[in-house]
């Protein structure tokens, strides 16, 4: 069942999966001082994080294999450290039974559609005292710049290793409301998470909309997961 998040506009995501449409800033200029050609990062099957240091944002239950290219630009890799700090916050937030949420509004804009799905898959979590466990790997990320303050962060996720863990026994669990279709975000499955950020004026990095779809045989291929 999907994930009913808000995405992106149409017209947002084919310029992104252009790569270079999307304005991806290189962070690099020449000796003119004029800005290289515009670059994006590309994730390849066979390239992991380079020193980003991402995989700390995560209970350590949870074991991210990130797979991405060097971020073309500081905003590019500015964004990233956001993308996977709010990615791990949610986890973070099922192992802390975290009901308040705090981290959302610091996480998140405060016009962002996403606040309410993102709370509500916490809450069906932890009202069913169960969390996840196991890898989750992130592949086919795509991630642009429209300009030094909107950044595009697009990934496959697959978690498909995961297990519904009891927080306090570690035995098997069930999630209790089973129509929360929002709480598909943290059960096993291949999903696709595509975000925007926006840097405010205190330079902090916030996001307009999180959203993660799961993805499953017979449903359209979003961002070729499968």
């Amino acid at each position: 069942m999907s994930v009913r998040g808000p995405l992106l506009t149409a017209a947002a995501v084919a310029a992104c999966m252009g790569l270079t449409g999307c304005g991806a800033l290189s962070g690099a200029e020449s000796a003119e001082g004029d800005a290289s050609p515009a670059q994006s990062a590309e994730s390849s099957p066979s390239a992991e994080a380079q020193g980003g240091g991402w995989e700390q944002e995560f209970p350590e239950q949870i074991t991210p294999i990130i797979e991405i290219d060097q971020p073309g630009g500081q905003a590019q890799e500015e964004a990233l450290g956001a993308f996977f700090a709010l990615y791990g916050d949610l986890f973070t937030a099922l192992y802390e039974q975290d009901t308040e949420q705090a981290f959302l509004t610091e996480r998140l804009t405060a016009d962002s559609p996403s606040h309410d799905s993102l709370g509500t898959a916490i809450d069906t979590f932890v009202e069913s005292n169960a969390v996840p466990a196991g890898d989750m790997r992130f592949y086919n990320g795509l991630v642009g710049a429209y300009s030094e303050d909107t950044v595009q962060v697009d990934f496959c996720v697959d978690q498909r290793t995961f297990a519904l863990q009891d927080a306090g026994s570690g035995e098997t669990a069930e999630i209790a409301d089973e129509s929360a279709w929002q709480a598909d975000i943290f059960k096993p499955g291949i999903a696709y998470a595509s975000t925007m950020f926006e840097k405010n004026e205190a330079g902090e990095w916030r996001s307009v909309s999180f959203s993660i779809d799961p993805v499953a045989e017979g449903d359209a291929d979003v961002g070729d997961c499968l």
